[in-house]
């Protein structure tokens, strides 16, 4: 059995809550960017997150209201995917 040191355990704890909070913070909810509650990302919206605002334009050919929330989900998976997990959503 482990013998654990009585500051082994917080720290573990403190690590998990980190490694939780960075796998969130990859995949911001369309909620977060859609500030005016629309059910829209705006342009002005996306740019919180770049890869997204990069390709707006590419991905927004049918509306002028902005990306609805299937076409945020397609355009996360295709344009703001990175190798290592990376993403562009600002960490805080």
């Amino acid at each position: 059995m482990m013998n654990l040191s009585k500051q082994t355990i917080p720290a573990l704890t403190i690590a998990l809550l980190f490694a939780a909070s960075a796998a969130i913070a990859q995949n911001p909810r369309f909620e977060e960017l859609d500030g005016d509650g629309d059910g829209y990302i705006s342009k002005t919206e996306a740019r919180a997150l770049p890869c997204l605002s990069d390709a707006f334009d590419q991905i927004d050919k049918q509306s002028e209201k902005g990306l609805s929330r299937s076409e945020y989900g397609s355009a996360v998976q295709q344009h703001c995917s990175k190798s290592g997990g990376e993403s562009d959503w600002p960490q805080s």
